[in-house]
């Protein structure tokens, strides 16, 4: 295998910190770059077809539905479109440069300007245009900065172990239930979020986020620190099945090792990193399982005379990113006040309590390990 495909495989690992020679960041952008080539345009087409007239920054209430199904048609769409790039990438060293993506970009820039130059006339063709400028922008700083590979690796992770999760999921949720049931229904907890404005309440999530984070800040590189990893030829071996590095591994002689390579500091960032988002992941998803129950639950247990009682008015209209979504904005409010809780208390015990250590960081750990080791290999070459 060449140099270049053990490359790409760590960059799929999400840790480009290891990699030691530079690859296009415009080449490595490419699949960001087909999304925003396919989806804004589409979207602006769609929406000028669809909803004439209707401002897609804030769809009055009547429009929600079709706004909802033009915003998820046009991401289907550009989700496919980058799954195809994706397969087509494979076998086409063409589509992995900086020349192929050069001419992505300006493809994007230029077909979000004919969208709304059609749609809306230059005024719009311009806005949409910074906007788009704007995306690719972003996605530039992510390839730069490795974050890029490093939140693929985490959602391909998350996709693949999707049943894992959904099994934590299932015993974990029944015990958190019983856990904040006295915060649910409790007249108070529903006073105080149904008060808040939306805008407020996402800064309550906010600010447990940013504590959440602080605390995997503060804990994972301690984990990382006491991960032991073997150095030796048979273990290395082990660690480069099923990857470009297996031949390499495979003609490894006993002592052909050498002393272990220490971690530069901007490699032990990335596996902090790596930790960090994973979990991070994790938590997220989880917190969004605690919060679709309790929106369950309270629309089954939960009347809206008591509602009335609780909150001192009768029940507003609930409405989630824009869209209306026939449940009462209190119910709303205080579901997502208690996702976010939640989220923190899986946090701490993901790490301090033993069997969700098991299922959650014992693994990811493990996985570090094995890319440890086959770092060793590669850099030995």
């Amino acid at each position: 295998m060449t140099d270049l495909a053990v490359e790409r495989w760590f960059l799929r690992e999400g840790v480009p910190a290891i990699v030691r020679a530079r690859h296009s960041a415009f080449g490595r952008m490419l699949p960001f770059t087909v999304l925003v080539l396919v989806y804004a345009p589409l979207f602006i087409l769609l929406w000028a077809a669809f909803l004439p007239g209707v401002d897609d920054e804030d769809p009055p209430p009547e429009a929600a539905v079709a706004s909802f199904v033009v915003s998820i048609a046009a991401i289907a769409v550009g989700v496919v479109a980058v799954l195809v790039f994706l397969r087509l990438r494979r076998t086409r060293e063409v589509l992995r440069g900086t020349r192929a993506g050069l001419v992505g970009v300006g493809t994007a820039l230029l077909l979000n300007f004919v969208a709304g130059l059609l749609a809306g006339g230059l005024g719009k063709a311009l806005s949409d245009l910074g906007e788009a400028a704007v995306l690719l922008a972003v996605g530039l700083a992510l390839a730069l900065s490795g974050l890029g590979a490093l939140l693929g690796w985490a959602v391909r992770r998350a996709v693949l172990r999707f049943g894992t999760m959904l099994s934590v999921a299932t015993r974990a949720i029944p015990l958190l239930l019983l856990l904040v049931a006295f915060l649910f229904i409790n007249a108070e907890a529903w006073q105080m979020s149904a008060e808040l404005p939306r805008s407020r309440l996402w800064g309550v999530v906010g600010f447990l986020a940013v504590v959440t984070l602080v605390f995997f800040a503060v804990r994972l590189p301690k984990e990382l620190a006491r991960l032991e990893v073997p150095h030796s030829v048979d273990h290395v071996r082990e660690a480069c099945e099923n990857t470009p590095l297996a031949a390499r591994a495979g003609a490894l002689e006993p002592g052909d090792l050498g002393p272990r390579h220490p971690l530069r500091r901007a490699e032990r960032t990335n596996l902090v990193a790596l930790l960090v988002v994973a979990q991070g992941l994790q938590i997220l998803l989880l917190s969004v399982a605690v919060f679709a129950v309790f929106l369950f639950f309270g629309s089954i247990a939960i009347e809206p005379a008591v509602i009335e009682a609780w909150v001192g008015h009768p029940p507003t209209p609930g409405v989630l990113f824009g869209f209306p979504v026939g449940l009462p904005n209190e119910l709303l409010q205080v579901s997502i006040l208690i996702g976010a809780l939640s989220g923190l208390y899986f946090a701490v015990y993901t790490i301090t309590d033993a069997d969700y250590r098991a299922e959650f960081l014992d693994g990811l750990l493990g996985e570090i390990q094995r890319i440890l080791l086959a770092r060793e290999c590669y850099l030995h070459a």
